[in-house]
This record gives structure tokens, sequence and C-alpha cells, in this order.
């Protein structure tokens, strides 16, 4: 691959938003050079300024193409949906593009965020030790799940929206993953864990699985 062509994966292998964004590359057939920013180790590789200067927030994913850089997973997707749109993870269809949309925003909005890594480290400067930050995440991630098992019950065939791989359920796996080491079982809700049973073992969740990443410490 060129270097004009060439696919760069700034990531950590257990970021939720990283692992969703493998989850696609890896359905697309895309080769990616990957490359680890560890979010602890010494204060955290995504405060360096050499990262700082790829992504302004510090976040993982990170994605450069040639000279493009992007980063916030939906965003990566939907470009990569771009460069190779087989499998489409945003449909055509306006309303079920809108739906996608929809469902990868309760992950990304109202989940998410609050189990993000630097939430908890602010949490903990204000004097919540680890079991109060446990209570935190458990209670959101828990509302959020609800929330979006209740929407499937509409929308879901085989994967999240039908019957089709979408980025819908690039985030949901992706979630399902970080909140079972939260404490919270993703196979409680029933959609969710029907849509959990049939792809959670395809071949292209394996790859991107954070187990199965470069940077990975299990």
């Amino acid at each position: 691959m060129s270097d004009k062509n060439k696919v760069i994966l700034y990531s950590y292998f257990r970021s939720s938003a990283s692992y969703r964004v493998r989850i696609a590359l890896a359905l697309k057939g895309m080769e990616v050079e990957y490359r680890p920013v560890h979010l602890l180790k010494d204060g955290g590789a995504q405060r360096t300024s050499e990262y700082s200067a790829v992504n302004p927030m510090k976040h993982v994913p990170s994605l450069v193409h040639g000279d493009f850089v992007l980063s916030e997973s939906m965003a990566i997707i939907k470009y990569l949906d771009h460069l190779q749109p087989s499998p489409l993870l945003f449909p055509k269809d306006a309303k079920k593009e809108a739906r996608v949309i929809q469902i990868c925003e309760f992950f990304n909005s109202g989940i998410q965020p609050l189990q993000n890594l630097k939430v908890l480290q602010h949490l903990e400067t204000l004097g919540i030790d680890k079991e109060g930050q446990k209570t935190w995440m458990t209670h959101w991630v828990s509302q959020g799940l609800t929330a979006v098992n209740e929407l499937l019950k509409s929308t879901a065939g085989t994967h999240c929206v039908g019957d089709a791989w979408t980025a819908a359920d690039c985030f949901l796996i992706a979630q399902a993953f970080s909140s079972r080491r939260f404490g919270v079982d993703p196979e409680a809700y029933s959609e969710i864990s029907k849509i959990l049973q049939q792809h959670e073992n395809d071949p292209a969740v394996a790859k991107a699985h954070p187990n199965n990443q470069p940077d990975s410490e299990t």
C-alpha cells in the first residue's frame, strides 16, 4: 500500500470507541497499520505533544489516511464507508441511516462518555473512591442498555437494524465488552442478548477483539 493510501489507526486495545472502528475495518477487510496509544502508562500517551498533534481532544481512536487525519469513531466509520463501501455500515436509505445513527448515539452520547477514563479520573479528584466510581458507571451503563434494548424491539432483525451489519452493531458489540468489565451483564437484556449470541463470534469481531490486539495486556 502506497503512503498516499496507507491507513493508520491509533488505538488502545481496551477502548470501546477503538473497538468499534476495528470491527468496521475488519468487516470491510481493510489493511491498517496499528499504532497503540496507552491511556494509562506514564501518565497516558494520549497526553503527549506527539499524539495531541494528531488529536487535540486526546482521545482514541484516530485515523490517518495519507495526509487526512480524522478522529471520533462515528466520523471514522462514516469515512470508511466511502473508502470501502462493502459492507455499507451507514445505509443509503434515509430512515434506516437515521435509525442507525440514533442507536449509535445512545452509546456514543448516553453511555460511553459517562464511563470514560478521564471522567472516572476526575471523579477520583473529587474524592469519589473506586466503589463510588463503580456505582456511577453501573448506573449509567445499565440505564443506557435498558434504553437500547427497548429501541431494538422495534428495529432489530438478525442485527440492530434489520438483517445486515451496520455501525450500530459495531457500537453494540464494543459496549458489551466494556459493560462486562464494569460488572453489567449485557446478556440480561433480551434483544441485546439475541444479537450478541449471533454475532460476537463473527471472525471480524474476533479479529477486532481487545484480547487480539498488539498492545493487549490480557
